[in-house]
């Protein structure tokens, strides 16, 4: 399918020029562009939107194990194999389904890391970093707050992809689990928060930023699987997008209470403090919200009536539409951010929030339509009506063989 032939770029032969370097940021700019824009081809509308795995993170204690972002509204259960939520049998390009193990034992690796809001804010807002070649892997870092260790930016989004688990932790295979979009476009995001913070006029030519390194991530080098363009030319505005910024107090969540709340009393008590995800058993999957294999199985992006193996052009969601983009920031005062499509993080503001667009949680979908979808979904039952049998299947499920190449965290979190 096209799915799987944008997923197998991301591959062994790629890791020399897409990881360990300045263009990191870079290529996977490309990549999530690449996917979009197939999207775009289906269904012109459609936008990428990004996981602030910070706002999980926040939870308290260990709890972040049943985020809501990882349950049947969302992304789908966070362990086992994922029969609930948008991406239930989603099947791999290698063959088998999908499967997580979110915040899982990683013995005798320490306990993995979302990404750590200090990290962000120190990328966006620190006024002490202001090259490029203070975040990435190649060039200087920065200091670890928590750890004291020199770190990039690359490194931290590492942890995110062993927290997720099996599909997300092998390198090779991840870009088969959808959340690897969703992570890789708030990768970008924070980026541009960055690139914004040291280009605040928007008159100097960040490719000019570009680290002074060799081998395949030398500036003038061809970027691997991108032909005609260099490692430096991606650094160029012209690949930026615009983002809506993440839910905060201020912000009421972006509007995605239902899935987030602002802690310590409200926007009073912190307007700029980040919301939290709420808490949901995700292990306690309902019968009726156990989506038929069929539904997810088709191998092509396919016709645009059926969206193929994104399901029905009749429901939307997770990625905003472009008739909604006006309500996340106007072009006018967002140009900053480059030309094209905002993209919605968990949020914007009047609408829905996680994923995008008012008041829908399905994958896509019609703007015309979206402020009549209902917040709350039938398929969530009680407790009792709970498919035990299903899930203890799903669970037993072997996991699928790695390549060898495996993230590795660089922060670990005690509290799970």
């Amino acid at each position: 399918s096209r799915y799987d032939t944008i997923a197998g770029m991301h591959n062994a032969a790629a890791f020399p020029f897409a990881h360990q370097g300045p263009n990191f940021l870079g290529w996977h700019r490309l990549y999530v562009n690449m996917f979009e824009e197939a999207l775009q081809e289906i269904r012109s509308d459609v936008v990428l939107c990004y996981w602030d795995s910070t706002l999980d993170f926040l939870m308290p204690g260990s709890s972040q194990r049943f985020t809501v972002a990882f349950s049947a509204d969302l992304f789908g259960n966070g362990r086992g194999n994922v029969i609930n939520g948008a991406f239930a049998n989603w099947q791999l390009p290698g063959g088998g389904t999908l499967r997580r193990d979110i915040a899982g034992n990683r013995f005798p690796n320490p306990p993995p890391s979302l990404t750590r809001p200090g990290i962000v804010d120190l990328i966006a807002t620190d006024p002490s970093i202001t090259s490029h070649t203070q975040i990435v892997r190649g060039g200087t870092g920065f200091t670890d707050p928590d750890t004291g260790r020199v770190h990039t930016w690359e490194e931290e989004h590492d942890n995110t992809h062993v927290w997720v688990g099996e599909i997300m932790q092998d390198v090779v295979t991840a870009p088969g689990d959808p959340v690897f979009f969703f992570h890789h476009t708030f990768i970008d995001y924070v980026w541009e928060l960055f690139r914004q913070k040291i280009n605040p006029n928007g008159d100097i030519d960040l490719r000019e930023d570009y680290p002074n390194v060799e081998g395949p991530h030398a500036p003038d080098a061809p970027i691997g699987g991108f032909p005609g363009i260099s490692n430096r030319e991606a650094y160029s505005d012209e690949y930026s997008r615009m983002y809506a910024p993440h839910p905060t107090c201020s912000n009421n969540c972006g509007g995605s209470t239902q899935f987030l709340y602002c802690p310590d009393g409200g926007t009073m008590a912190n307007p700029n403090r980040r919301c939290i995800s709420r808490e949901i058993n995700s292990d306690l999957v309902p019968a009726a919200a156990v989506a038929p294999a069929a539904a997810m199985q088709a191998m092509a992006f396919g016709p645009e009536a059926t969206m193929a193996r994104f399901g029905p052009a009749a429901t939307m969601g997770m990625f905003g539409p472009a008739a909604a983009r006006a309500g996340f920031s106007p072009a006018t005062t967002m140009g900053m951010f480059g030309p094209a499509a905002t993209r919605a993080g968990f949020s914007p503001a009047a609408t829905m929030g996680m994923f995008g667009l008012a008041a829908s949680r399905a994958l896509f979908g019609p703007a015309a339509m979206s402020r009549d979808v209902p917040a709350v979904g039938s398929a969530r039952v009680s407790v009792e009506a709970t498919d035990t049998v299903a899930v203890r299947s799903a669970l037993s499920e072997p996991p699928p063989p790695v390549s060898g190449i495996q993230f590795q965290s660089s922060f670990s979190d005690s509290r799970i």
